[in-house]
């Protein structure tokens, strides 16, 4: 029994809470795995124990094959006490397998460095501001992780913008999706900001400069925010007219549906600013999401100098973080094919705020019409499923018409 990985179920681990531990362990022996014993260590093997009593585990699923692994969660959790800003190194050690000695102890341990996001103090009694213009190597170290599985295939790099010229805002340094090359195809990559302590009602300001060169509606980014560790995630504010000063489009479609943005071309360093406030006293961290789909692809998304700061300047509050993101658009929103490429099928998530009828028609490059028919659908969220069985391999238009207006979107076909 070899332990293989160990991680926090919570995505992003905040300091001061309680943490559950997933565990993966391989069979390494040539016969069924039916048990097996593991202590868990917080600070390498001879720190904290997590389990006071041998912990005996017995797969759920059953007996586990030679070769393959079982994953599950460890009872006793990482208490909250221990649970502090920075790396820690976490063991953990397998024994008496099937209750028999292990004839390969040489595997038995594994010894991973688990990092517990840094945590910013802004209520009344902490600081005034967190600041950051990417030049001091010593301050916080940006976290940067993939959208979907939280690993590290991310395209955020810290360094000069080769791709816009004129350097960086300030300095020599920024945070680009790609600092010499383009954003990937199907891109899917979040930057982190630190952990925020912050006051309910009291005003905050997020505020940067950033610069985009983006396939316009497709491609794109926002800011984010999650309560609970990185499990659910909402979009920071709306695309406004009377907010000049943040999102340019009320959708990017490789952003999932009803999620406000930025795309297109910004040109030069754009200032952006946010008044937010919290409705309870709570632990926040922010991400730079950025998302792109499978077709066009550009230089990307910078940011620069960014500050999350209290607002004392008595403006008006944008937006509440426990109250707004309840709030849904009174527009009709499309989301983005998915999965795209498809084989087989590919399916449209879409928002109408009221009963909605849609007229749909499918192009191929040669501007042939290939499918087409409208269907009326209820208030809220739906779904369209083209099957593309019969549909030759290659680059595809789905055109939607709503309200005299139209959207299109672009689906590529691997059959």
């Amino acid at each position: 029994a070899s332990p293989t990985k160990v991680r926090t179920e919570s995505p992003l681990p905040f300091p001061g809470f309680d943490q559950t531990l997933e565990i993966t362990v391989q069979n390494t022996g040539g016969k069924l795995l039916k048990s097996f014993y593991v202590d868990v260590y917080i600070g390498g093997i001879g720190g904290t124990k997590l389990n006071t009593t041998p912990y005996r585990h017995v797969p759920a699923n059953g007996p586990v094959l030679s070769g393959y692994s079982t994953t599950f969660d460890f009872p006793v959790k990482w208490p909250a006490a221990l649970v502090t800003s920075g790396a820690h190194e976490v063991c953990v050690v397998t024994y008496l397998p099937n209750d028999k000695p292990d004839n390969l102890p040489s595997d038995d341990t594994l010894c991973s460095i688990l990092s517990v996001i840094k945590e910013v103090d802004v209520t009344a009694n902490g600081d005034f501001d967190f600041c950051d213009d990417f030049e001091d190597p010593t301050d916080y170290a940006w976290i940067t992780l993939n959208t979907s599985d939280y690993g590290t295939n991310t395209s955020w790099e810290e360094g000069a913008p080769v791709q816009f010229t004129g350097g960086a805002h300030s300095g020599n340094n920024v945070w680009m999706t790609g600092l010499s090359t383009d954003y990937i195809d199907g891109d899917e990559s979040s930057l982190f900001t630190p952990v925020f302590i912050v006051d309910s009602g009291v005003p905050y300001n997020i505020h940067f400069w950033h610069q985009m060169k983006t396939e316009k509606y497709h491609d794109g980014g926002n800011i984010e925010y999650s309560l609970d560790g990185g499990v659910s995630w909402y979009t920071v504010g709306w695309s406004l007219p009377n907010q000049p000063n943040w999102y340019n489009t009320p959708f990017v479609t490789a952003l999932d549906q009803i999620r406000s943005g930025w795309t297109d071309t910004i040109n030069g360093w754009q200032e952006a600013t946010q008044t937010i406030a919290f409705k309870k006293s709570t632990k926040a961290v922010f991400r730079f999401r950025f998302g792109a789909d499978y077709d066009i692809i550009d230089a990307g998304w910078a940011i620069d100098d960014f500050c999350f700061s209290k607002d004392t300047t008595g403006g008006r509050i944008e937006y509440t973080i426990g109250v707004d993101e309840n709030k849904l658009p009174n527009t009709v929103v499309f989301g983005t094919m998915a999965p795209n490429p498809a084989k087989g099928s590919s399916t449209l998530e879409f928002f109408v705020p009221e009963r909605q009828e849609i007229k749909v028609k499918v192009f191929n490059v040669l501007g042939q019409e290939v499918e087409s028919f409208e269907n009326t659908y209820q208030e809220g969220l739906n779904k369209m499923t083209f099957d593309t069985q019969k549909w030759k391999g290659g680059l595809y238009f789905i055109n939607l018409e709503y309200n005299g207006e139209a959207i299109t979107r672009k689906l590529i076909i691997a059959n």
